[in-house]
């Protein structure tokens, strides 16, 4: 009978334990899926961040094309002063 009694408090015991990994899982299982999904829009966020910093990139080529132009401008109207004050 005692052997009895030990069965089945083993066999509640393991039912227990096996309970409890089961919800332990679905915790994890849940988990992992709210990490997937943050990495997911870290991962859109990064995109976007960094599609915006290649904008930011070309207009400052532009920026920067455009004051060398000018500055060759100004090059050759003060080449040009020069010549007309030479004279």
């Amino acid at each position: 009978m005692s052997e009895n009694i030990d069965n089945r408090f083993m066999g509640e015991m393991l039912r227990g334990v096996q309970t409890s990994i089961a919800d332990l899982d679905k915790r994890m299982q849940a988990g992992f899926a709210d990490l997937d999904r943050r990495m997911i829009e870290l991962e859109r966020f990064q995109s976007a961040v960094l599609h915006s910093h290649q904008g930011i990139i070309a207009h400052l080529a532009g920026i920067h094309e455009s004051v060398n132009d000018m500055k060759a401008h100004y090059r050759r109207l003060d080449q040009r002063m020069d010549a007309v004050e030479a004279h």
